[in-house]
């Protein structure tokens, strides 16, 4: 059967964010893909998300070349799939349709695709010092046109992912279905940084990867201006996080950004926010934090 191709633009709107990117402007992202077929139901299909599957893992993989200066994308793509993981998961939780449960697991593996051609070219992981890494997965998928093989609505909800999934707040105005998956893979994503980023530091492995905590002082105080955005409920602004104490207690401050009851569930399985408070000084202030959270948690379960 022939297939006619036409093009669909989607724009993600320009937000106020203090990660933002030389690439400058919204960004559009030009995919052709075929029509689909009139017997398709318009979600994702296990044999796509397999084929999207592997095509990430053939793209991550000449970045990665076994030495140490590449070690922080091998650890960048076990991310990649520890959050499709998680994304099944939470999705079979939420009681979604197998299908919808193949599109969050594509997003999961998707979402930080950004970061191979990020690291590689600037050495860093922090937005502010090179590009937005989740508009740059968008430039990826649009130059590889990997969505090509995607139908219409599971396309839209992994653009809106990749791009929305670091920025500081999410738009208004998605709808229902798009922004579902969006907060899925923004908690998703949080439980898994949390857990690494513990492990690394369990590990005495941080002068090894300092680029997983954005090259920040190891020693220095809790910085008030953290504090002020947490007690006031807001996204921590990432250029006033300057010690690892700011770095940890802003994924503390995370359980306030949380969107669904599995993301605090497994939360609080894996005890996350006790092993943040196992980094963090013991002064009142800090420790004041970690209690709100821990309140904030238990009446989310």
């Amino acid at each position: 059967m022939e297939l006619r191709w036409r093009r669909r633009y989607l724009r993600l709107p320009e937000l106020p964010d203090d990660r933002k990117t030389p690439i400058g402007g919204a960004l559009v992202v030009n995919l052709a893909f075929p029509a689909p077929l009139a017997n398709l139901s318009g979600h994702m299909r296990a044999h796509v998300a397999i084929r999207l599957e592997q095509w990430f893992l053939d793209y991550a993989a000449p970045f990665i070349d076994g030495n140490a200066a590449t070690e922080v994308l091998r650890l960048k793509r076990e991310h990649c799939r520890r959050v499709a993981e998680d994304m099944t998961g939470m999705a079979r939780d939420l009681g979604l349709a197998e299908d919808d449960i193949h599109t969050a697991r594509v997003l999961g593996w998707l979402h930080d695709v950004g970061r191979f051609p990020q690291y590689a070219r600037y050495q860093t992981l922090r937005d502010d010092r090179s590009v937005n890494h989740g508009q740059a997965g968008l430039q990826v998928l649009n130059s590889a046109q990997a969505l090509a093989i995607c139908e219409p609505a599971d396309r839209e909800i992994i653009v809106a992912g990749v791009g929305y999934h670091n920025r500081r707040a999410v738009p208004p105005g998605l709808a229902a279905d798009v922004l579902r998956f969006v907060l899925m893979i923004r908690d998703a994503d949080k439980l898994d940084i949390m857990q690494t980023l513990y492990e690394v530091w369990k590990n005495d492995e941080i002068q090894c990867h300092p680029e997983l905590i954005l090259g920040i002082d190891l020693e220095g105080p809790v910085n008030p201006l953290v504090l002020a955005d947490i007690r006031a409920r807001r996204p921590v602004a990432y250029a006033n996080i300057k010690s690892l104490t700011d770095f940890f207690l802003t994924q503390v401050s995370w359980v306030y950004d949380l969107n669904f009851r599995p993301a605090y569930q497994r939360l609080a399985q894996r005890r996350l926010l006790e092993q943040a408070a196992e980094v963090l000084p013991q002064e009142a202030v800090v420790q004041a934090e970690v209690a709100a959270a821990a309140r904030h948690v238990r009446a989310h379960m």
